[in-house]
């Protein structure tokens, strides 16, 4: 597969097995799913910087480095038990997905503002 049809299908997995339809991105008006993309390719990171195959262990330590430093702490906007990952690869497409959610959202609430403007707009 591509990165792309990688991509789509964990957006396809987001929503139909986790639920995150738009209508629940849409709740999300602050960027939540862009800062949560930004911790996932944090995490891809530390996990590309091992020497060897990460151990459960590591998993869970660089999981708790990120939530506790000061570049992801600020970012990770859901509860912890959410940020969830096995490996590099898997923590980039992730982290596509939930970019495309916000993206999705973005042009939804764009989309909706542009009409309620059309609406109210006196000629």
């Amino acid at each position: 597969m591509t990165g792309i049809e990688l991509i789509a299908a964990e957006r396809e997995r987001q929503i139909n097995a986790e639920g995150w339809t738009a209508a629940h991105d849409d709740r999300h008006i602050e960027n939540e799913l862009a800062r949560a993309a930004i911790c996932y390719l944090e995490a891809a990171n530390m996990l590309d910087g091992l020497p060897r195959v990460p151990t459960f262990e590591d998993k869970i330590a660089i999981r708790e480095a990120i939530l506790a430093q000061g570049t992801c702490t600020p970012h990770w906007p859901f509860e912890d038990r959410w940020f969830k990952f096995d490996h590099a690869q898997q923590c980039r497409v992730k982290a596509g997905a939930l970019t495309a959610a916000e993206i999705d959202r973005d042009q939804r609430y764009s989309a909706s503002q542009a009409l309620a403007d059309t609406g109210t707009r006196k000629d």
